[in-house]
């Protein structure tokens, strides 16, 4: 995941044209909680809270659905912000939701439509590793032609450790062969003490979804049926996954899905080609840039917002919206 700013030139860069031209920013996040957070994705509710509160006093929000209208006539108002949500964890519902309500802030949420109620893979992982170093458990697992041993020789063993190792190892399988590599990992570790209870850290329900996208408030996008890397899919399975995502959320919510996500920013192999194939208006990348009148609407960019209190949040906020 990225946060504000990237590479410095290319951040001055950036910085320069906010204030030649008129833009938007665009804020991603995934959670908002205060569990535990291996992956640096959560926003606690207090900070997030103090960060809707800045945005409220010192930007415009906007729906994301009203942008890319607004790009292409050159009438984003100014210091325009909008807010995203990655995933569609079920904190979103029972955390964020609330407090968008309470600061009269709308947002998009990218939902992975093939793991509604259930964990996503990478958190499903951090689990499992942290229940098998809780015990010193020494994991064996076949991975693709090879296989995954650990501790490994000349590696302190950690829980960190084995999540980064198996992490690098799942990221690139196909979700079928992900899932059977962790249902052996999870074999490894049942019955073992010290496994964490999932609680919020999971897709919302069905039935939460249409809670989600109730009212005029949060809008519904799709991120996907199963967050793959879509470049490394053929594009008879990059169609599967993007338009699978949308049908499926379609009928789960019973209104147009117009808004889409790209999983890891992932927008290579023609992907965005696809995206527009399948119907959606518009979509999101992982690139820290501004979105301003030239910018691609099936690549628009986002900044990643870090856990930062209000006052540092004001402070960066300052910096790229336009006066």
């Amino acid at each position: 995941m990225r946060v504000p700013g990237g590479k410095l030139a290319g951040q001055s860069a950036q910085w320069l044209l906010g204030k030649m031209v008129g833009h938007a920013v665009i804020l991603g996040y995934h959670r908002v909680s205060d569990d535990p957070d291996p992956y640096g994705l959560a926003v606690s509710p207090e900070r997030f809270a103090e960060q809707l509160g800045v945005l409220g006093r010192r930007g415009r929000p906007l729906a994301l659905g009203e942008l890319p209208r607004l790009l292409a006539a050159g009438q984003v108002p100014k210091r325009s912000v909008v807010l995203t949500f990655d995933d569609g964890y079920a904190d979103v519902l029972h955390v964020a939701k609330p407090l968008l309500a309470q600061f009269g802030i709308p947002a998009s949420v990218f939902v992975v439509s093939g793991a509604l109620g259930r964990e996503l893979w990478w958190d499903r992982l951090a689990r499992l590793a942290s229940t098998a170093t809780a015990v010193g458990l020494p994991v064996m697992l076949p991975i693709g032609d090879s296989a995954f041993i650990w501790p490994m020789k000349g590696v302190t063993s950690s829980e960190e450790g084995l999540r980064r190792a198996l992490y690098a190892r799942l990221r690139g399988l196909d979700s079928t062969a992900r899932e059977a590599v962790l249902d052996q990992l999870g074999e490894l570790v049942a019955g073992s003490r010290g496994t964490s209870a999932v609680g919020l850290r999971r897709v919302v329900t069905a039935e939460e979804l249409r809670c989600l996208g109730a009212g005029d408030g949060v809008e519904i996008g799709a991120h996907t049926v199963t967050h793959p890397a879509l470049s490394q899919l053929s594009t008879e399975r990059q169609r599967e996954e993007i338009a699978g995502s949308r049908r499926d959320l379609e009928a789960a919510v019973g209104r147009r899905v117009s808004g889409f996500s790209y999983p890891f920013g992932d927008t290579g192999a023609g992907a965005a080609a696809l995206v527009q194939e399948a119907g959606f208006l518009y979509a999101c990348e992982s690139r820290s840039a501004v979105a301003w009148r030239r910018t691609e609407q099936f690549a628009l960019p986002r900044f990643w917002v870090p856990n930062w209190d209000g006052p540092r949040m004001a402070s960066w906020l300052d910096r790229w919206l336009d006066d």
